[in-house]
This record gives structure tokens, C-alpha cells and sequence, in this order.
């Protein structure tokens, strides 16, 4: 259902929560100013990078066109259901 549809159906709902703008706004902005004071520093990005390679193995590798494919048909098979 698309948002117009929604409004359409719905006239007195709300489609978005008051705030919520803001609030990303906000922590966008936070979650900016952290990733630049990070990577602005040597040591720190090498940890950080340490980090990544510790909690997401996958990053930074890539996969083969099998891999990707059971990927993207394991997706098609999530939509249909």
C-alpha cells in the first residue's frame, strides 16, 4: 500500500509520528561528528577497523557469483511469502 492509498483509506491517521524528522536529524548528526572524529585519527581507524574484521567477517570480501546468486534468490523466495 502506498502512502497516497494509506491517506486516501485513512484520512484521519497519522502517517508519520511527530518528532521522529527530528530525532534522525539528530543522530544522524551525532553518528556524523563520532565517524569523523574515528577516522580522523590513525590508531583509532586501524581499531576500528580490527573491530569490523571481529564482528562482520563478510565485510571487505567478496563473494562469488553463486553466493550471490543463492543470495538474491533466497530474497525472491523471503517476497513471495
Amino acid at each position: 500500500m502506498t502512502t497516497i492509498e494509506y491517506e486516501s483509506q485513512f484520512p484521519d491517521a497519522l502517517v508519520e509520528a511527530s518528532g521522529s524528522r527530528t530525532r534522525s536529524a539528530e543522530t544522524r548528526a551525532k553518528q556524523s561528528a563520532a565517524a569523523k572524529k574515528r577516522w580522523s585519527n590513525e590508531s583509532e581507524r586501524e581499531a576500528q577497523s580490527e573491530r569490523l574484521k571481529e564482528s562482520a567477517p563478510w565485510k571487505g570480501k567478496k563473494l562469488s557469483r553463486e553466493h550471490r546468486y543463492a543470495i538474491s534468490k533466497g530474497w525472491q523466495l523471503f517476497r513471495e511469502t
